[in-house]
Order: structure tokens, then C-alpha cells, then sequence
């Protein structure tokens, strides 16, 4: 069983729009040590739909001024997850929010790695704190998930990254135990309770995230230990939870990307 802590309301955070949020707070630099293996690689064809050109804001996209952007949205049963696409990159990586929060949040890190050969989705589960349709069920965030990601492999996507920021990072560690063929996962801020055979199918490259926080610390190094290889465990020296880490300083940014380029 995978349990995530929940993340403040966000209900009146932007959805429709691209959004830059401003760091808020300079933190020190933290300590982290982990080790990380070698993933497996694979080859694919990129997509071939031509989403709409947009101009993008990250200051350190040096491989081309523009990326390309799509509103995406896709049926699952009754409901319409809603998401946006940013990128045309062969490794394809799926964003998955905090409870409470919308997919605003993981906008400016989407925009951030897309000018450097990613595509990057980020969606909404549904609920109030986004544009996705529908009422939110913690126990069926895995599915909206992998609709998600079923909509990349329809478009021809064969190396798929899923990281998500608590019961993000649930939907993630679920959705990898249904579909084992992940390129990788990443799972921030996420109490975990699970077992070596819940965990025996993950041979993908798996990257666990925490800060300072007590009640996840000792659950998600637990879960780490007991996780095949390749694996990697980072804590992060700051009290923020989630992608919340991301307002702070660059740490946890490039702690991702680090991991998605060894991927690439």
C-alpha cells in the first residue's frame, strides 16, 4: 500500500495559463548523497502532431527559443483529464500534482526541461483544483494517471518518465506497478507503506525525493532500501513539501534533471 500526505488548498492557482512562480524564500544549500545506476535505453520515433509554437521564458533554453505547447484533454470513464503538453523531445515526462493543487505548479519546471529534448505533460486530476472533470478519488489517482501516459504511447512515445509530488507520487509508484515498462519514476514528499513484493516489478530507474520532513523521511528511505536496483535516495536539507521545493531554490530542479539526462 502507497500512502501520500496531502498539500495545501490551491483552488484559486491559475490552470489555463502558462505561469512562472517566483521563488519565495532562499534557502541554504542542503546536503545529498544517493548513487544512482545506469538505466536502460531505448530507441523511438518522436511524434508527428505539430502542437502550436510558443515563446518560452526559461533563460537557460539554449537549444531553441521556442517550444511547442498543446492543450491536451483525454476521457477516462465519466471524467476529462486535462493537462498541457510543452515539447517535443523522444523521452516523454508526466507531471503529477499534489493534492489540492493544480498543474500550474508543475508549469515553469515543464518549461524549464522542454527546450532540452523533452516533452513534458503536465495535468490536473479532477476536482475543483484544476480543469479536470470529475469528482477526485484517492484510490483511482493511478488511472488518471496512466491515461496520461497511455495518451503519450498512442502518440508513439516509448521512454516515459512519471514523477509526482505526494499523492502525485502515489499515482506515479501505482501506475509503474501496472505498467512495469516506465522508463523511470520519480516519487517526492510521499509517505510510503509497501512491501518487497509490491516493489519486486520496478526495475526501472527509481529516484526518491524528501525534505525535512518527519513523517516522510523514515517511510521513504524504508521504501527505498527494500526497492531493486537501479535506484537513487535524495533528502533534501529544507522543510518544503513537495513541489514546493521548487519555489525555494534550484536544488530540486536540478536534482530532476540530473536524473531525466541519464535517462536521455
Amino acid at each position: 500500500m502507497f500512502l501520500a500526505g496531502c498539500a495545501k488548498v490551491d483552488a484559486d492557482f491559475p490552470v489555463e495559463e502558462l505561469v512562472e512562480i517566483a521563488a519565495t524564500t532562499q534557502l541554504p544549500a542542503s546536503t545529498a548523497t544517493s548513487t544512482l545506476d545506469d538505466p536502460p535505453t531505448s530507441t523511438q520515433s518522436p511524434p508527428t502532431d505539430t502542437p502550436e509554437p510558443v515563446n518560452s521564458p526559461t533563460p537557460a533554453a539554449t537549444a531553441t527559443d521556442e517550444i511547442f505547447k498543446e492543450r491536451i484533454s483525454l476521457p477516462r470513464d465519466e471524467n476529462l483529464i486535462r493537462g498541457t503538453l510543452l515539447g517535443d523531445g523522444e523521452v516523454a515526462v508526466v507531471l503529477a500534482p499534489m493534492f489540492g493543487e493544480s498543474r500550474g505548479r508543475w508549469l515553469k519546471f515543464a518549461e524549464h526541461i522542454a527546450p532540452r529534448g523533452y516533452t513534458a505533460v503536465a495535468f490536473d486530476f479532477p476536482g475543483p483544483s484544476g480543469s479536470s472533470t470529475g469528482v477526485f478519488k484517492f484510490d483511482q489517482v493511478q488511472f488518471d494517471t496512466l491515461a496520461v501516459i497511455n495518451h503519450l504511447k498512442d502518440r508513439g512515445y516509448e521512454r516515459i518518465v512519471c514523477i509526482g509530488a505526494s499523492i502525485g507520487a502515489s499515482a506515479c509508484f501505482e501506475a509503474a506497478r501496472i505498467d512495469p515498462d516506465l522508463a523511470g519514476i520519480v516519487l517526492i514528499s510521499a509517505p510510503v507503506e509497501t512491501t518487497v513484493e509490491d516493489t519486486a516489478g520496478l526495475l526501472m530507474p527509481k529516484l526518491l525525493i524528501t525534505g525535512d520532513e518527519a513523517d516522510v523521511v523514515d517511510s521513504l528511505r524504508g521504501a527505498y532500501e527494500i526497492m531493486p536496483d537501479p535506484k537513487q535516495y535524495v533528502f533534501i536539507n529544507q522543510k518544503a513539501h513537495g513541489t514546493e521545493m521548487l519555489n525555494t531554490d534550484d536544488q530540486l530542479r536540478d536534482i530532476l534533471v540530473t536524473f531525466l539526462d541519464s535517462i536521455n
